[in-house]
């Protein structure tokens, strides 16, 4: 094979490296789902997965990229179910990145593309199908700057990478040669490509190689639309002397790709810049050559397989060629390690095969997926295609296969809701606020709201509105082919969840003949939230011994069957009720009161002013959870978590968590729980409740409770009491199962997001952005009443929030300490770092006062963002893992992005908006609720809408 081939067929991978512990899979703290091989599974010769294509696809465009296949299997394309011109080829290239093919036809808008794999005989099922769109609907404004990647660009480079380019652009590589008089000579042309749906192939040898003091530059163009140029680069010495490579460990019999890093290998040292890199063995046969961009490790492809007991050394090549690294030696069959994979959740139609430390997944090694003891799933890559749904609690087993090495470990796993223990926690339904125990506001199951062709034609089905006249505050729940949502006049209404438009309820609850669910603070009180108004907290559904119920939580004067018709006080002490989810019974009601109302005196300190509020209920096992705050802070109230017998509506004397020995740290928002044995919830102020700060303090914290006992186990508390301007920690935690382990994230009012690691106990992980936790007592930074206070929602490893981002460090301009109202960050879970940033403001209204935001809870499915903003929008936001984006941010907006990264800051994704619905110009304050393939969405006038995609 010569160098030149190997050069196209090695493929660049970005490797998530999360932690290099060294541990191994049979160490002291092995993974428990690591096993020996059972022995008794049965290959099916007759079945391989299908590939999957990359999109979008657009027209002007001739080439395709493939991943996630088979080694060496052929993969044939389809246009219009026909054969492409160029009809097939064979894969080479990393599966994980995937492969490009230049198919010989010109794509034209509306052709429909699919793949297909044929290995030894079996012959795949058709990839997903990808209809050719036009550049233009994603792009009005024209293509995107390009970017060289990465600073700095050596001497005698040989490659580079350009980023944010448009996928079937073709993408060209300029370089002008300084002229020895401070100026340079004519530009030329040194390399180019047509853009890849997969970064990592986004590159390009260079020919000839860069001289010293030459100035770089892209360019991109599709049809006839030609991109900005680039933020030039200028080319500097390389290192000297030049350090050698490094394989990553282990290399396996019979393997042909094999990782290469820097001399120091992963997880943070990868090749240089533009190097060449060469892989010998002892006899100083060159086996692997490729000019490479660098930056990121490199997937290189060998001449012929590796052999067990084979030495490799590489070597980097710039303007000299290093010394041989360190020589790696090639292990038998018996090092082939198992994969390891995202726990797989009911209804899941793809496994997917994570990169917790390098050497986990061997390049180009086949995966095969057993469930029940069935074979249906059998690729490489990252995302192995199923042949059927996994069903609930079958066992599944997965295993790594190298030529005629099968792995004698293997991953085995069984499929469970993970979600929390709530009835339809993994169904297609939405049956709680933020969808399930864990928060992550995440459907799951696949539906047309998470295809972005589908997104894109999302239109108002119906909508419709509260006969009490009242407005939504709380948030739509769907169970059961029913939507239940509760007005601030104070009932919970249901109706059929494909409402006809100004359809009437199914039912309400209190009936007709009671009063409605109120607080005679709401009423009598010049201070007071939407919090203190009706029903301001979202339902939940639960399954107790008498069948499935609506868990409603609000203030209540009394019902009929209370003694002469009073509960408490008589003033809207905050009570939980059961109802019949057909027909609105009720089932039980608490007869003790979960948050107490003794009076509506401001500034009383002997009286209760306690409500439940926002904290809409949280099922976990046997037992309802709701917090409890305050009304307006008028006096601050002790913030307790309440426990609840889902059965018969009892208070749980056992469980018992106070946030302070005193007043404050209010629950204003829901608990989490069902991950990690953990309940964690956030709190509120302290310090204008009380003289001096509490013996016992949780307020402004995040914090793990015992979901028994109620006692902490741990908490992130930033802001010491003396700093606490009333920066209510009120978003909530969201749970995540990510690949780095159990992790709880959440934003605090001021701006700043935390994760922390959910162990035994809840210890402090990241902060963003990161300046000092906990912050000192003579602290700079205001940490006041702002309104960074929506719920973030989690996908994979990335939470998505509301966040102050770097311009809340800025506090002497209102307007910049309030911009991040108007964006959503996208921030790894893991590492803290920011993978993403949509710039909102075309669909958002300017923000001017703490008490203002510009954005609601943002829900997720299949990296589809979903989110309302105060402007009356709908928008569906892509990851850009899902679809390109529309250009790189500075995490600091006011930088250009040429300057961004020599001021210490990153440049991340702008996703794209892949539509925005005008509801009528009214604030979209609640969650859009994703269930079934629609969307169920309130605005702050009283409408709740259905919307669908057109088909």
């Amino acid at each position: 094979m010569s160098t030149s081939t190997l050069i196209r067929l090695a493929a660049w991978v970005f490797l998530c490296v999360v932690s290099f512990s060294g541990t191994g899979q049979e160490g002291e703290h092995k993974d428990p789902h690591i096993v020996r091989h059972p022995g008794e599974l049965k290959e099916d010769a007759n079945f391989v997965s299908p590939p999957t294509l990359g999109f979008p696809i657009y027209a002007c465009g001739t080439a395709i990229t493939v991943s996630n296949y088979i080694l060496g299997a052929k993969i044939e394309v389809f246009i219009d179910g026909s054969p492409a011109p160029n009809p097939s080829f064979i894969a080479q290239a990393n599966p994980l990145l995937g492969q490009t093919h230049d198919t010989g036809f010109s794509f034209t808008e509306g052709k429909v593309i699919y793949v297909t794999q044929t290995y030894n005989g079996a012959t795949s099922a058709h990839s997903n199908s990808v209809t050719v769109t036009s550049h233009t609907a994603d792009y009005p404004k024209g293509l995107p700057k390009p970017r060289l990647f990465k600073h700095p660009l050596y001497e005698c480079g040989h490659a580079v990478l350009v980023e944010d380019v448009v996928p079937n652009s073709q993408v060209t590589i300029h370089a002008e040669d300084p002229d020895g008089a401070g100026g340079f000579k004519p530009e030329v042309d040194v390399g180019g490509f047509q853009a890849s749906t997969s970064w990592g192939l986004n590159w390009s040898g260079v020919n000839p190689q860069f001289t010293l003091g030459a100035r770089v530059i892209a360019t991109a163009k599709i049809c006839t639309d030609p991109s900005p140029r680039s933020d030039p680069e200028i080319t500097v010495t390389g290192p000297t002397p030049m350090p050698p490579g490094s394989t990553e460990k282990p290399v396996i019999d019979g393997q042909t790709l094999i990782n290469i890093w820097g001399e120091n290998g992963p997880p943070n040292d990868p090749p240089a810049h533009g190097a060449i890199v060469t892989l010998r063995d002892v006899s100083a046969t060159i086996r692997g050559q490729s000019a490479i961009p660098g930056g990121v490790s490199h997937t290189l492809g060998i001449g012929s397989p590796a052999a067990a007991g084979e030495q490799f050394t590489v070597t980097q090549t710039l303007c000299t060629e290093s010394t041989p690294g360190t020589p790696t030696a090639v292990e038998d069959c018996s090092a082939l390690p198992a994969p390891i994979i995202k726990p797989p959740l009911p209804g899941d139609t793809k496994i997917i095969v994570t990169y917790q430390t390098p050497g986990d997944q061997i390049p180009g090694a086949e995966i095969l997926v057993f469930a029940s003891g069935q074979e249906i799933g059998h690729a490489s890559g990252s995302s192995i295609n199923l042949s059927r749904a996994l069903n609930d609690g079958e066992n599944v087993i997965v295993v790594q296969k190298l030529g005629k090495c099968t792995g004698n470990l293997v991953y085995q796993i069984n499929v469970e809701c993970a979600l929390g223990s709530a009835p339809g926690a993994c169904s297609s339904d939405w049956p709680a606020f933020r969808q399930n125990g864990l928060r992550t506001a995440r459907q799951v199951q696949a539906s047309p709201l998470g295809d972005p062709y589908a997104v894109k034609t999302l239109q108002v089905k119906a909508s419709v509105t509260a006969p009490d006249g009242g407005v939504f505050v709380a948030s739509p729940v769907i169970y059961d082919g029913r939507v239940f949502i509760g007005s601030n006049h104070g009932h919970l209404y249901a109706f059929d969840a494909n409402f006809a438009e100004g359809a009437t309820p199914l039912w309400q609850y209190p009936p007709i003949d009671e009063p409605a669910l109120d607080s005679s603070y709401a009423a009598g009180s010049a201070c007071h939230n939407p919090s203190s108004e009706g029903i301001a907290a979202s339902v939940a559904i639960a399954q107790s011994e008498r069948g499935p119920l609506v868990i409603l939580a609000g203030p209540d004067r009394g019902r009929p069957s209370d003694p002469g018709g009073r509960f408490g006080s008589g003033l809207g002490s905050g009570r939980v009720f059961a109802l019949s989810p057909a027909t609105g019974d009720l089932v039980w009601k608490t007869r003790e009161e979960v948050a107490r109302m003794s009076g509506t005196t401001s500034g009383s300190f002997s009286e209760f002013h306690e409500q439940i509020g926002y904290s809409s209920p949280l099922v976990l096992g046997h037992r309802i959870y709701v917090g409890v705050a305050d009304h307006c802070d008028n006096p601050i109230q002790n913030g307790r978590v309440k426990a609840i017998n889902i059965d018969t509506g009892a208070i749980d004397g056992g469980f018992n968590y106070q946030s302070t020995s005193d007043r404050g740290g209010g629950v204003w928002t829901y608990v989490s729980g069902g991950l990690a044995n953990a309940l964690v919830t956030t709190t509120g102020n302290v310090k204008n409740g009380t003289s001096s700060e509490p013996v016992v303090n949780h307020g402004l914290s995040m914090v793990r409770i015992d979901p028994t006992t109620g006692t902490v186990n741990g908490k992130i508390q930033p802001v010491p009491w003396i700093n606490d301007g009333d920066p209510d920690w009120s978003a909530g935690a969201t749970l995540m199962a990510a690949s780095c382990g159990d992790i709880a994230a959440s934003t605090m009012k001021d701006g700043f997001s935390y994760g922390g690691n959910l162990g035994a106990a809840l210890t402090f992980r990241w902060q963003y952005p990161s300046v000092s936790y906990p912050f000192p007592i003579n602290d700079p930074l205001h940490h006041g009443d702002i309104r960074y206070h929506r719920a973030g929602a989690g996908w994979n490893d990335t939470y998505v929030t509301m966040a102050g981002g770097q311009q809340i460090f800025d506090q002497s301009d209102p307007v910049l300490t309030y911009q991040g109202y108007r964006r959503l960050h996208g921030i790894n879970v893991c590492s803290g770092a920011v993978r993403w940033m949509a710039m909102l403001d075309a669909y958002t209204n300017p923000v001017s006062s703490t008490h203002d935001w510009a954005l609601g809870p943002p829900t997720v499915t299949d990296g589809i963002v979903y989110v309302g903003t105060n402007r009356g929008f709908l928008l569906a936001i892509a990851d850009p893992s899902v679809w390109p984006s529309q250009g790189a941010q500075c995490t600091l907006p006011t930088l250009a992005t040429a300057d961004c990264v020599a001021a210490g800051y990153q440049l991340v994704p702008n996703p794209t908006v892949l539509k925005s619905l005008d509801l009528g110009g009214v604030i979209l304050r609640g969650e859009p609720a994703l269930a079934n393939g629609m969307v169920y969405v309130a605005n702050s006038s009283g409408r709740l809408f259905r919307i669908a995609p057109e088909k």
